[in-house]
C-alpha cells in the first residue's frame, strides 16, 4: 500500500523510485535466514559501527525490524529501497529504507541496527506465498528469537516498525508473542479485511485491494525485493547472493485457492478473511503497542488503527490525525514521526517520556492524541489528549433528518423525503488534485438527499459517527453511501467522511459490536442505555427488503476529527456509492429503486462533539484554517459541485 498505487501502475518506473539520503555506516549487506521447515527468508541489514563499539554499547545495540513484501529482504544498506531510485528514475517518499534515517545515529549511543525481511513467497524469500497468512508471522517470530539475538550487534532487544503492509505483518508478528520483542509502532493498519476495505458494510469495493493485490504489491515485489538482489550483490561484494537468490526463489510457490483475489470475490464473510484480520489476533500482543492513523487514508482505509487499538490490552499509545496514507507513516510530518520515535526509544532504550523530543511531550497517562486541523507533513493547529477512545468526554449530539433539506435538534413529528438509488453517482480522486474531477450527475439531482444545519459556534467533532435512516425501497434491496460535509461562508465544501450499508446485510449482533454507556465508558450492547458506535453485522447472508416496507438502518459512519466553525454549515448526503471513491470503486450490485426516508426519531446523524476545552489550539478557532490549507481534504469550492 503506497503513495499514488494507481498513477504508479501506470508508470511503472516511478512505482519503483525511492529516496536517496541517509549515509549508510557499518557492516551491512544480504543475508538468508533459515526457517525450521527449511524455506530460506531473505534479510537485508544495516548496523552503525557504534554498535560494534563495546565503549558506547558493551552488550551490542537494540535492533528495528520490519517484514513485507514489498523491498524488504531486497533493499540495499543505504535508501535505495529499488533499483529506480539509485537512478534517479523516480521518487517515492515512502520506501522502507527510510527507516535508516531515523534510526541511524539519531543520538550518540542511542543508536538501532536495522533488519528487513521479505515475507515467505516474496523477493528472494523462498516458500509459499500467503497474503497475511500466519505462517508468514511465525517467519518473523523465528528472525526475532533465532537470528536477530545471535548476531555480534545485538543486544537481543527487538522493536517492530511498520507501516501499510509492514503495519499489518508486523502487528501479526507481535501476536504471536516473540520471546525477544519489546515494543512496536505501526500504522496504516485494516482491523478486518472483509468489513474494513474490500465490502466495507457489504458494499462491494473491487478498486484498491484488487488494483493492490493483483499490481501494486506485485510490481514492489519484483522491482523492490526481486530484481535488486539479482544486481547488485556482485557489485556491492556478494557474488554468491544472486545465485542464493535464485535457488530461494525456485522454492516460491502459491495456492490458487489461497489467493487472494479469489477470495474476495465471495459477497459474504468467511475463514480466509477472519483468519487474516488482525482485529481477531491482536489480543494476545504482549508488548506495548504504538498506532497511528488518518481519517482520509485512501488505501487502508480509517477504520482500523483505532478498532485495533481498543482490542489491545497492553501498554498502548493511539495518534489520529486528518490526512492521507501517507500521513501515518515513519516518513510523515515532525509530529506523527517524532511521537513514534519517541515511544520506541522508552521501551528499547529506557528513555523517559519526558526526555523525548514531542512538544507537547507524550504523556502515558493520555493514551489517545488526536490531531485537528494538520497541514500536509505535520503542523496541527489543534491538539487533544485523552484517555481512552472514543473519548470519554464525548458529548454525543443528534442531528434529526427533517423536511427543507434541514438538520434539526428535536425529533420532526413526521415526513418524508425520496430519491432515485442505484444510478451512477459522482465520483472523485484526490490524487489528481484536491478540486479536479467533474460530477456525473447534477448537483442537486433526484438521485440524493441534503441535509444542512448552520453551526453556531465552535463545535470540535473527534471520533466515530452514526447514521440512522427509516427508509423503505422500492427494489429488494438498495446500498447507502451517507456523507459528511463541512461547507464555509463562501460556499466551499471540504468532503470530511463517509459511511455505507447494503441494506441486504443489515444484520447487527449486538454481543460482538461495540457500545460505550451514557457516562463515556466501554461498554456491553446489551446494557440500557449503551450507544453502539461499531455494528458488528456477520455478513454471512442477503437478507432481502420486502419493498414498501419501513426498515430501520444503521449506517456506521468512519471515526473524524474536524472543527466546524461558527457560520458553517453541517450538510449530510445520503445516495447511492459513487462511482468511485478516490481508489475506492463501489461495483453496482443493487437494483435501480426509490428509496423514501421517514422523518422521524429514527432518521438522524449522531456526531460526537468534544468540549472546547479539551483542546489546545495554536491559532485562535475564530481565525479559521481554510480546507485547502488542511491535509487531504476533499476542497470544492462554490460553483464546481
Amino acid at each position: 500500500m503506497r503513495k499514488r498505487v494507481l498513477l504508479a501502475l501506470v508508470a511503472v518506473v516511478a512505482t519503483l523510485g525511492s529516496v536517496v539520503g541517509a549515509q549508510a555506516t557499518g557492516p551491512s549487506g544480504y543475508e538468508f535466514v533459515t526457517m525450521p521447515d527449511s524455506v530460506k527468508i531473505a534479510v537485508s541489514v544495516k548496523v552503525p559501527d557504534a554498535c560494534y563499539d563495546v565503549d558506547v554499547h558493551p552488550d551490542g545495540c537494540p535492533t528495528i525490524f520490519e517484514m513485507s513484501g514489498y523491498d524488504g529482504g531486497g533493499a540495499d544498506a543505504s535508501d535505495h529501497g529499488t533499483l529506480a531510485g539509485e537512478y534517479n528514475l523516480g521518487q517515492l517518499e515512502d520506501d522502507s529504507r527510510q527507516l535508516t534515517r531515523h534510526f541511524d545515529d539519531e543520538y550518540l549511543g542511542r543508536e538501532y541496527a536495522v533488519v528487513h525481511a521479505s515475507v515467505r513467497g516474496s523477493g528472494c524469500s523462498g516458500g509459499e506465498f500467503d497474503l497475511f497468512g500466519w505462517q508468514g508471522a511465525l517467519d518473523g517470530k523465528f528472525i526475532i528469537d533465532n537470528w536477530i539475538p545471535k548476531q555480534p550487534w545485538s543486544n537481543g532487544d527487538i522493536g517492530i516498525v511498520g507501516h501499510s503492509y509492514s503495519g499489518l505483518t508486523g502487528t501479526l508478528i507481535a501476536s504471536t508473542q516473540p520471546e525477544h520483542l519489546r515494543v512496536i509502532s505501526v500504522s496504516g493498519l485494516i482491523d478486518d479485511l472483509y468489513r474494513g476495505i474490500v465490502y466495507p458494510g457489504g458494499v462491494s469495493d473491487y478498486g484498491f485491494p484488487l488494483l493492490w493485490t493483483g499490481g501494486i504489491r506485485t510490481a514492489y515485489d519484483v522491482g523492490g525485493g526481486l530484481a535488486p538482489r539479482l544486481v547488485r550483490p556482485a557489485r556491492d561484494g556478494y557474488p554468491g547472493q544472486t545465485a542464493e537468490c535464485i535457488e530461494a526463489a525456485s522454492t516460491k510457490s502459491r495456492t490458487v485457492l489461497n489467493d487472494a483475489i479469489v477470495q474476495g470475490l465471495s459477497d459474504t464473510d468467511n475463514g480466509w478473511y477472519q483468519v487474516r484480520s488482525l482485529i481477531n489476533h491482536v489480543k494476545t500482543i504482549k508488548v506495548p503497542v504504538h498506532i497511528v492513523g488518518a481519517y482520509q487514508d485512501e488505501q487502508t482505509g480509517p477504520r482500523g488503527p483505532a478498532h485495533v487499538w481498543e482490542a489491545i490490552e497492553t501498554p498502548k499509545r493511539l495518534v489520529l490525525t486528518n490526512g492521507n496514507h501517507d500521513t501515518a507513516g515513519l516518513y510523515a510530518g515532525t509530529n506523527v514521526t517524532r511521537d513514534r520515535i519517541d515511544w520506541l526509544n522508552k521501551y528499547l532504550y529506557d528513555v523517559p517520556f519526558a526526555g523525548g523530543l514531542s512538544d507537547p511531550k507524550v504523556n502515558p497517562d493520555k493514551r489517545v492524541r488526536v490531531y485537528l486541523e494538520s497541514k500536509e507533513k505535520g503542523d496541527p493547529n489543534g491538539i487533544i489528549d485523552s484517555t481512552d477512545f472514543p473519548l470519554p468526554e464525548t458529548a454525543w449530539r443528534d442531528y434529526y433528518l427533517d423536511a427543507g433539506q434541514s438538520l434539526v435538534d428535536t425529533a420532526p413529528s413526521g415526513g418524508s423525503a425520496s430519491y432515485v438509488s442505484g444510478s451512477l453517482r459522482a465520483g472523485w480522486f484526490r490524487e489528481f488534485g484536491e478540486t479536479a474531477g467533474a460530477p456525473l450527475t447534477t448537483a442537486d439531482g433526484p438521485d440524493m438527499l441534503q441535509f444542512a444545519a448552520a453551526i453556531s459556534q465552535d463545535t470540535i467533532v473527534a471520533g466515530p459517527i452514526m447514521a440512522y435512516l427509516d427508509l423503505a425501497s422500492t427494489a429488494p434491496d438498495t446500498e447507502l453511501y451517507v456523507e459528511i460535509i463541512d461547507q464555509a461562508p463562501d460556499g466551499t465544501r471540504a468532503y470530511l467522511q463517509r459511511g455505507l450499508l447494503k441494506a441486504s446485510h443489515r444484520a447487527i449482533i449486538p454481543s460482538n459490536s461495540d457500545c460505550v454507556s451514557a457516562a463515556g465508558a466501554h461498554a456491553s450492547c446489551n446494557d440500557p442505555g449503551a450507544r453502539m458506535y461499531r455494528p458488528y453485522r456477520p455478513h454471512a447472508y442477503s437478507d432481502l427488503l420486502t419493498p414498501g416496507d419501513r426498515y430501520k438502518l444503521l449506517v456506521e459512519v468512519w471515526p473524524l476529527g474536524h472543527v466546524f466553525r461558527a457560520g458553517h454549515h453541517l450538510r449530510v448526503l445520503v445516495t447511492t456509492p459513487p462511482a468511485f471513491d478516490n481508489y475506492y470503486v463501489y461495483v453496482p450490485k443493487r437494483p435501480v429503486g426509490s428509496n423514501t426516508v421517514y422523518f422521524g426519531p429514527d432518521s438522524k446523524i449522531t456526531l460526537p462533539v468534544i468540549p472546547a476545552g479539551s483542546a489546545t489550539f495554536v491559532k485562535p478557532l475564530g481565525a479559521a484554517r481554510s480546507c485547502d490549507d488542511q491535509d487531504a481534504l476533499r476542497c470544492v469550492h462554490a460553483g464546481q459541485y
